[in-house]
């Protein structure tokens, strides 16, 4: 039906405005500059040097967005400020060859993350029933990270290869999605003062520790095995005065964004013309949105995907497959404060895909 419609005929509809969902547009232009060089050294026979730096000049101009009033139905254009900032990014990376098949890594490096767009349009959401408000942050500034990595490789003559690293990470600036009341320091009309604001903000700085361990091998003839596991510590060192003053217990949390335990496990079998893959990624809880306690805050609860990929070649050139995703039906689920408490659940069955596959 939706195939035979003339979309391109607006006389055989009736326009109608949603003021809804045009509160979710917005416009900003983003402009990127940035220059890079760097040196290689082969200090010895075994040691390889490269060092490099990356400058970065970010504008963002032309910030517009709605605000909008559901009581009323009604939104209107807002205009936000400009933003500038530069950053300077170096790096250093150290390989060693400790023999034929073993490397020890070293790194040193510095990035960042900027907000998502979203985040510092000047939107308003206001729902004067309800008492909430969300708003945009033009505000925001970039994520910074220093990063150390560290990591031993030892590889296999027959293919394959053993890994085990760590990595700190000295964060500034990370960003955190908030629920709170409404302050005067919000800068919003004090018709809003005790209203709820949800707002993203820059919650401080952040420390974390990983590990991570990984193993790929051929354990029989055809049959292979793939697996990788991280494990990550973090805390909160410093936080924003505005966020201490309403949660001091904030800084017993780990970094919003930040899951303990992840891991991913294949098996592979490859005998003649079939190739069949089972998968298993599991990804662990963590901390989505801060509220006004502990007990309120958000989290995305841990999530195990269980997969099945197969391919059956008739010929050189043509080859039947099918993929089977999600067999345990892993819903999508946060909770508040504690995982009996549940906020939101979504299913999504299995998803099954056969075909057809011809390499001209």
């Amino acid at each position: 039906f939706l195939g035979n419609l003339d979309l391109d005929n607006t006389s055989l509809f009736e326009r109608q405005v949603n003021n809804e969902e045009l509160a979710g547009n917005y416009d900003a232009t983003e402009a990127v500059t940035a220059f890079y060089m760097m040196a290689s050294y082969k200090a010895s026979d075994r040691m390889n040097i490269t060092g490099g730096v990356r400058m970065e000049q970010t504008s963002l101009t032309d910030l517009e967005a709605r605000s909008y009033d559901a009581d009323d139905d009604e939104n209107t254009v807002v205009q936000g400020s400009d933003n500038d900032y530069s950053n300077v990014l170096p790096s250093l990376h150290m390989v060693y060859d400790m023999d034929e098949l073993s490397k020890v890594r070293f790194a040193f490096t510095q990035s960042l993350a900027r907000p998502n767009y979203f985040d510092i349009a000047p939107y308003q959401e206001v729902v004067r029933e309800d008492e909430e408000i969300k708003v945009g942050n033009p505000e925001l500034e970039p994520t910074l990270s220093s990063n150390i990595d560290l990591s031993y490789e030892r590889y296999f003559e027959d293919v394959g290869i053993f890994s085990v690293g760590m990595f700190t990470k000295n964060i500034t600036d990370f960003i955190a999605y908030t629920k709170g009341d409404v302050t005067s320091a919000d800068n919003l009309p004090s018709a809003y003062n005790g209203f709820e604001l949800e707002k993203a903000v820059n919650g401080g700085d952040a420390s974390l520790v990983g590990y991570e361990l990984a193993f790929q091998r051929q354990i029989f003839p055809g049959l292979g095995l793939y697996m990788n596991v991280t494990s990550i510590s973090s805390k909160i060192d410093n936080l924003d005065p505005e966020l201490q003053a309403d949660r001091p217990d904030i800084k017993d949390d780990p970094m919003p964004g930040t899951s303990e335990l992840s891991y991913n496990l294949s098996l592979s079998m490859d005998r003649g013309p079939l190739n069949v893959r089972l998968s298993m990624n599991h990804q662990g809880e963590f901390l989505e949105e801060y509220n006004d306690t502990a007990a309120e805050d958000r989290w995305y609860d841990e999530a195990t995907f269980v997969d099945i990929n197969a391919s059956y070649r008739l010929r050189d050139n043509i080859a039947l497959y099918a993929d089977f995703n999600n067999l345990t039906n892993q819903p999508l689920r946060y909770y508040q404060g504690s995982s009996q408490y549940l906020m939101q659940e979504e299913y999504y069955n299995k998803k099954i895909t056969i075909g057809i596959k011809a390499d001209l």
